[in-house]
């Protein structure tokens, strides 16, 4: 899959590792259970940002990716306005960023 918004384009990638039963956790990969085929596929998932970026940029998009992920984690625990207020401040510091680059 191939997304772009905003100039940005980022392509996803799903693999699909090894098929296993429903009783069979012991996988170092993600995996899901498919209840109509009751299987459970391990699987990994790549984010390839196809945009070139300067690369003295690099470790202030790295700062901002752990600022996000924090941001989503913490979210999780909040109400819903809480939350709001929280992605409202994240998105002006990413248009921030962007506008520096």
């Amino acid at each position: 899959m191939k997304s772009r918004q905003n100039g940005t384009s980022l392509f996803i990638r799903l693999h699909w590792m090894k098929q296993r039963t429903k009783e069979d956790s012991s996988s170092i990969y993600n995996n899901i259970y498919l209840e109509s085929t009751n299987q459970a596929v391990d699987f990994k998932v790549y984010f390839i940002d196809l945009d070139l970026k300067r690369l003295n940029k690099m470790e202030e998009y790295y700062e901002l990716d752990k600022k996000i992920v924090s941001c989503y984690e913490q979210s999780m625990n909040m109400d819903h306005q809480e939350r709001n207020e929280v992605i409202n401040k994240m998105d002006q510091e990413v248009t921030n960023v962007q506008g520096t680059s």
